[in-house]
């Protein structure tokens, strides 16, 4: 007997008793190719597919024709695989939806693309060597698409469509390629050479990871109201031009809520998040910024960050544009559960969910919610060695209370006297915005640095130290 999802058994119930008949059609027991099964299916049908290998005529370059129907697969993505074997010489990709009338209820589940190859400029065009999706509205989901070559592996510019539950790794080329409101969640993309995703006006991508990846792990240029929400995105590599997480250029009123941003590398003067070129009124909600090499954030000449209850270290914010801090924030180490090194990117390692404990939890965040994409997910016994944990540095504030200055003393190791070092200190206030900063080399012997606060409101503030290696941090209070 032929069991249905409800949604769709529901939907064909309804077809059969409006008169409309609903029937399922077997690849290749009724039809010798996928299409051919597609073309025999009338609105509210089932092309349901045998697991194998599909490839040859028919098996390649499929196309819904605006019918509304499920094309499914009967075993699963990883037992039904659509071999393209495509080339520059014979351009071929797997699925196509062009401006042919598709809705939510033209679904495609359950399938492996792979070896698709779209030449930019050819009859196929170069985007979506794998599924490209143009002006139409379906729905794909629980689908892999690998191993493509083009401008991209999965092309998806639909205002009412949605990508779920798939995945896009290990191409050639750009991995996804979100336009005109494009949606996706619950995706993984990672691992493709020519970058993870780029976002164009109103698009979003929700509950996903973007690890892996060479270029850049998201890429948001010349957009309107463009969101990453609840995403994972580390160990990717930046190219000389553009951040490693996440790069953001000429955009306006972009929303980064609850995501997670760590251990990427980027190249030249990037960093784990950059904005450049009139990125405008940028808003990052409740996200872990964190761990990133060679610093986390860069906000350039002409842009503008707002914070909103956020994990970051803010010595590693650099640049010159302009950074709000709304309300408190985390400025201590988030605790992650096993970190990868951001210097072995490109890497899909590292454990980032939250020890016991970690200030990024509900219960222990300033703003009551969980901070970052990940909640918590080991216990103080399963947590492996810290892979880019900085050697310790004990600090003391004294006098603390302090109404003048306060002097940091540093507990150096022995291995570290004898010898000029480099150090520098910051001081923020409970909310993470920086208000005072000293660097000098400390000669031998010299170990406490001294910083003048008589100019600070009274309160609470907290000192972040390096020297070296090492870095540590103290809390003092000032009182007038």
């Amino acid at each position: 007997m032929l069991r249905l999802p409800v949604a769709v058994a529901v939907a064909l119930g309804c077809l059969v008793a409006s008169g409309v008949r609903a029937t399922t059609w077997r690849v290749p027991a009724d039809r010798s190719t996928i299409q051919a099964g597609i073309n025999a299916a009338v609105h509210g049908d089932t092309v349901l597919v045998a697991p194998g290998v599909y490839s040859g005529p028919g098996n390649r370059d499929i196309k819904f024709n605006g019918k509304r129907i499920l094309v499914a697969s009967e075993a699963g993505r990883e037992q039904t695989i659509v071999d393209c074997q495509g080339s520059a010489a014979e351009p071929h990709r797997g699925f196509d939806f062009v401006s042919t009338g598709e809705t939510n209820d033209s679904i495609l589940r359950g399938f492996t693309i792979q070896g698709g190859h779209a030449v930019s400029g050819g009859a196929l065009g170069g985007v979506g060597a794998g599924i490209r999706v143009s002006l139409t509205e379906p729905t794909i989901e629980q689908c892999v698409v690998r191993q493509c070559t083009g401008e991209s592996a999965f092309y998806f510019e639909s205002i009412g469509g949605v990508a779920r539950s798939c995945q896009i790794l290990e191409n050639a080329t750009l991995g996804v390629d979100l336009r005109r409101a494009g949606y996706m969640t619950n995706c993984a993309i990672s691992q493709n050479t020519g970058g993870g995703a780029t976002l164009d006006y109103g698009c979003l991508i929700e509950y996903s990871t973007v690890s892996g990846n060479q270029a850049w792990g998201v890429l948001l240029l010349h957009t309107f109201g463009t969101s990453l929400r609840g995403c994972l995105i580390s160990g990717n590599v930046g190219s000389p031009i553009y951040g490693a997480g996440v790069y953001m250029a000429t955009t306006f009123q972009g929303i980064i809520e609850d995501c997670t941003i760590a251990g990427n590398r980027a190249q030249a003067d990037g960093a784990g998040v950059v904005l450049r070129y009139d990125a405008e009124q940028t808003t990052f909600s409740r996200c872990v910024i964190r761990d990133n090499c060679p610093s986390d954030l860069l906000v350039t000449t002409g842009c503008d960050l707002t914070l909103e209850c956020s994990a970051l270290d803010p010595l590693e914010v650099t640049g010159s544009g302009s950074v709000f801090y709304s309300g408190p924030q985390v400025i201590v180490d988030p605790m992650f559960c096993g970190t990868e090194a951001c210097d072995l990117a490109p890497t899909t390692a590292g454990n980032y969910t939250l020890q016991a404990g970690s200030p990024c939890l509900p219960e222990n965040s300033p703003c009551g919610e969980l901070i970052g994409a990940l909640g918590e997910g080991c216990s103080p016994a399963s947590i492996p060695e810290a892979g880019i944990a900085r050697p310790t540095l004990l600090v003391a504030a004294i006098p603390n209370p302090s109404r003048e200055s306060v002097v940091l003393r540093l507990a150096l190791p022995e291995a570290s006297q004898g010898r000029d070092l480099a150090a520098s200190a910051a001081v923020f206030d409970v909310s993470g915005r920086e208000v005072s900063r000293v660097a000098r080399v400390l000669a031998p012997g010299q170990d406490e640095p001294r910083l003048n606060v008589d100019q600070l409101q009274p309160g609470t503030f907290f000192a972040r130290v390096r020297v070296g290696d090492r870095e540590g941090s103290t809390r003092f209070l000032v009182v007038r």
